[in-house]
């Protein structure tokens, strides 16, 4: 088709779409199954009330991060913001977060969605747990750092950042709850460029260390 999408181009938009939407309906199901169970117990246990409040406050922290990173409308991000996304993340209670040597300034609009990304990413690099740090200039570079017992970036995130294609071939091979599980890499790759942000795997200060992923917004507007 001249001037427009290919057969193939159409069919890998249709597959990503499906993935995402697999995706946010996988995340969400967890906290809505408890607010849903804590209901149904309210009549008999009024405790249970307690339970719902609960599992609506995850809700509520886990649809904002999901609509930062894949919902469409770009806003800009504070580090206020950028604390309660973290809250949303599922293992975030099992996670350290470190923002404090992140500069006191918004990112722009366009920005949103790849740090809220990053963060998806970061903490399911994070299986057993850990340390997500996130430092630098929302207007310029950005090092997000993990660390924990089994803190490892997925495998092939330096290529995928590298490589446009690569991320897309990526994304064809993704199927099943393994897909959905390592979506967010080769998302993070392909977001950054199309906001024209410059992403890469730095070396690790130690061997035994995930490398930090840097985030370059300087060629990103301005809020």
């Amino acid at each position: 088709m001249s001037g427009g999408l290919t057969q193939r181009d159409s069919a890998a938009t249709a597959h990503l779409a499906r993935l995402v939407a697999a995706r946010i309906c996988h995340d969400l199901s967890g906290p809505l199954g408890g607010l849903g169970a804590a209901l149904g117990e309210a009549d008999a246990d009024p405790s249970a009330l307690e339970l719902a409040r609960d599992a609506g406050l995850v809700l509520r922290q886990r649809l904002a991060l999901l609509r930062a990173a894949w919902g469409g409308e770009p806003a800009p991000l504070t580090q206020a913001a950028l604390r309660d996304l973290a809250g949303g993340l599922p293992n975030a209670p099992r996670l350290h977060f470190e923002f404090d040597d992140l500069e006191d300034a918004a990112f722009a609009p366009a920005a949103g969605p790849l740090v809220a990304t990053a963060l998806i990413l970061a903490a399911e690099s994070l299986p057993g747990g850990g340390m997500l740090a996130m430092a630098g200039k929302p207007a310029g570079a950005v090092v997000l750092t993990i660390a924990g017992p089994r803190a490892a970036w997925p495998v092939g995130l330096g290529a995928m950042l590298a490589s446009e294609a690569v991320a897309r071939e990526a994304i064809a091979d993704l199927a099943g709850p393994a897909g959905l599980r390592t979506l967010p890499a080769p998302m993070i790759a392909l977001l950054a460029r199309e906001a024209g942000v410059r992403a890469a795997l730095l070396l690790a200060v130690r061997p035994e260390q995930a490398p930090p992923l840097l985030l370059d917004f300087a060629g990103i507007a301005a809020v």
